[in-house]
């Protein structure tokens, strides 16, 4: 169901978006009292600024307030100049280009966002969290000579293994292996990531322009990758997982928009997409949510297939690792007991029940929230139900505290996609503007180490 432009309704909507919105502002506030005084009081949270992983800033962007170095003012007259267009261009060029634009489109902004907002603190800053070696995947992933054995070995050795690469499948040091030799320089691997992860926008209007229509789409368009979810966007691994599994629901719901062969293709697609998002986190079957939705309408819709078509393809990717000798099992025993020997048994798990909840809140922004409060469309209620499903999940399973704004990144489109329920130009205008000015006020605020 879409709503009319009855100006009766776009007033009561408009109203309960600003209601929404304002409610969840004043619920986030309150968490980041909490978790201060908690952190007061004694409390290990392990957080700078509640509910983030982050401190505050001493100064204003440049070298001073980062260690990036480097001419960093063309940054931000870029950030500027988006916060500008945006809203006054953009948002109007979604309704009328051809759609081939705004797919387009909706990728080179979602680049030039995240990557002009991280490289407000110089230009190195944009690499410089994926190059780190105390936590990251690619310095492992350079020094790595024997695939197989890393394999085959990788749950004996985790403990000796960096933060991250800890807390994943071996796939994720894998597709680091794999970029850096297409990509050896630093320059490219860092290119070539922001270039790859900015597809998940694209995949996201894609499938909303398969199940809801491609009004919805361009509705949605301005929005999807400019959220506040940019600032950890362009220096985050996950925003390349975010990137697999945006394409993995894409593939599905696409395949449900066609027929024959093609839609075998598609969904055979989204299976190995799928396949290979677990290999790259844990927590996939959770930050699927979304494709789990649009699966269970593929079913309802008979769509047999297709559904056996996803199964088959998810298979791939993990009995590869299987047979390589990664004990699957195995593996999940030892990535939980790594995290209750770190922050995971220290964080309160009653404090960031709740925590989480107001990081992902900022994290997919106010235009989001207002969409989620007036969508009516119960096509689009798929993957965004999905999504919010997979928050829940993953929030109730006590193995994320805290750090979502990073490790949830995978969700966000599917949320921000809430956004098709927004009506007028000039209201979306408005939303937009607000989403970035917070996306630029989180960049100004916090330094994040990614």
């Amino acid at each position: 169901m879409t709503l009319p432009d009855v100006p009766e309704l776009v007033r009561a909507d408009r109203r309960r978006q600003v209601l929404t919105v304002s409610v969840a502002t004043v619920l986030v506030v309150l968490v980041g009292w909490w978790g201060a005084t908690l952190l007061a009081g004694g409390t290990p949270l392990n957080l700078g600024v509640p509910p983030f992983y982050a401190n505050w800033r001493d100064g204003a962007w440049g070298p001073d307030a980062g260690d990036g170095g480097g001419p960093w003012w063309p940054a931000v007259a870029v950030v500027a100049a988006a916060a500008v267009a945006v809203p006054l261009w953009w948002v109007g060029a979604c309704a009328r280009l051809r759609w081939g634009w705004v797919l387009a489109g909706s990728w080179a902004w979602s680049v030039a966002w995240a990557t002009a907002l991280a490289a407000t603190d110089g230009p190195a800053r944009v690499a410089e969290p994926l190059l780190e070696d105390r936590f990251e995947y690619l310095p492992l992933a350079r020094d790595l000579e024997a695939p197989g054995a890393f394999v085959d070995t990788f749950v004996e050795r985790i403990a000796t293994f960096p933060t991250h690469v800890r807390g994943h499948p071996p796939g994720a040091v894998l597709a680091f292996w794999g970029l850096d030799g297409l990509l050896p320089s630093d320059r490219s691997l860092t290119l070539g990531l922001l270039a790859l992860a900015a597809t998940a926008a694209p995949a996201a209007l894609l499938a909303v322009s398969s199940l809801a229509g491609a009004p919805a789409a361009r509705r949605a368009a301005p929005f999807v990758g400019l959220a506040p979810a940019a600032v950890w966007t362009a220096t985050s691994a996950d925003a390349l997982f975010a990137a697999v599994m945006a394409w993995a629901v894409a593939l599905a719901a696409m395949a449900l928009a066609a027929t024959g062969w093609g839609a075998l293709a598609l969904a055979l697609g989204s299976g190995l997409a799928a396949g290979a998002a677990m290999t790259l986190s844990w927590g996939a079957p959770a930050l699927l949510g979304a494709l789990a939705a649009v699966c269970v309408l593929a079913g309802l819709r008979r769509r047999w297939r297709e559904l056996a078509a996803v199964a088959l393809g998810s298979l791939v990717a993990p009995l590869w690792l299987a047979a390589a000798g990664f004990d699957w099992a195995g593996g999940l025993r030892a990535v939980r007991e790594q995290y209750l020997l770190g922050v995971g048994a220290e964080r309160p798990g009653w404090y960031f029940a709740v925590a989480n909840l107001a990081a992902v809140a900022v994290a997919v922004g106010p235009a989001a929230l207002a969409g989620l409060s007036t969508l009516r469309d119960r096509h689009l209620w798929w993957p965004v139900g999905g999504a919010l499903a997979g928050v829940a999940v993953a929030d109730l399973s006590g193995m994320s505290k805290g750090e979502v704004e990073r490790i949830w990144l995978p969700l966000v489109p599917w949320v921000v996609v809430a956004t098709a329920s927004l009506r007028g130009r000039r209201w979306r205008s408005g939303w937009a503007a607000a989403t970035m000015a917070l996306a630029v006020l989180l960049q100004w605020l916090l330094r994040t180490p990614w």
